[in-house]
């Protein structure tokens, strides 16, 4: 899959789960929608619609598994300040 063909959709004022219903609802061509999740009532409303699903830990492959264990744990090296940044550009583009 190339990820320039991903959407992050982020929901406001419904559940998630109530979104991605509605997305599915409104897709023009469910097959080819590729539902990421852990929820089992999701996977069922996406088979229900014939969409493609995935958990997450399918979708991403596993990749944390090669990594070494010190890896695996160690804690990403970005201060407060660069994560206070990251989070108000995040917001302006996905809480407009």
């Amino acid at each position: 899959m190339d990820p320039a063909d991903i959407k992050v959709v982020f929901s406001r004022r419904i559940s998630a789960d109530e979104r991605i219903r509605e997305m599915l609802e409104a897709a023009a061509n469910p097959k080819a929608v590729m539902v990421v999740s852990d929820d089992l009532e999701i996977k069922s409303f996406a088979r229900l619609f014939k969409a493609r699903y995935s958990s997450a830990e399918d979708f991403l492959g596993s990749k944390d598994k090669n990594l070494e264990p010190e890896r695996q744990n160690a804690e990403p090296e970005i201060n407060y300040s660069a994560k206070h940044k990251i989070n108000e550009e995040l917001r302006k583009i996905w809480l407009k």
